[in-house]
């Protein structure tokens, strides 16, 4: 884990260009415009190779939109994941001082979190570890 003060731009960069380049074939489909049919090359670890992975290319620039209302602007989230309950948008946030928040995502309202405890003096991993 990188701590902020550490991590270089180019590091944060390519961190970013790295998770953001896979399309959600449940919002788009794999035929649509802004997916692409490639077969991935494994690194070395022994993962095997897969034909159904789908990359993003947008060719304009996309307005970002802050659904935080600016209340994270000097927070460092290590850990996102997000899920729908009937016509609600919920986001699971970790952050960098071990914060655990669950939040619903609104558009034109600010949020305030349902679930804000202190999970320890650790940044939250995005690693999940499920047992049966």
């Amino acid at each position: 884990v990188h701590s902020p003060s550490n991590m270089s731009m180019t590091s944060s960069t390519r961190l970013s260009t790295k998770t953001t380049d896979r399309c959600l074939q449940h919002f788009y489909g794999p035929n649509h415009e802004h997916c692409f049919n490639r077969t991935l090359l494994r690194n070395s670890i022994g993962c095997e190779e897969r034909s159904d992975e789908y990359r993003t290319e947008f060719t304009t620039a996309l307005q970002r939109v802050d659904l935080f209302m600016g209340r994270l602007n000097h927070v460092l989230l290590t850990s996102i994941s997000t899920f729908i309950k009937g016509d609600l948008t919920i986001a699971n946030l970790g952050t960098y001082e071990g914060r655990f928040m669950q939040v619903v995502l609104f558009r034109t309202r600010q949020f305030n979190p349902h679930v804000n405890f202190l999970l320890g003096s650790y940044p939250v991993s995005a690693e999940v570890i499920v047992e049966h």
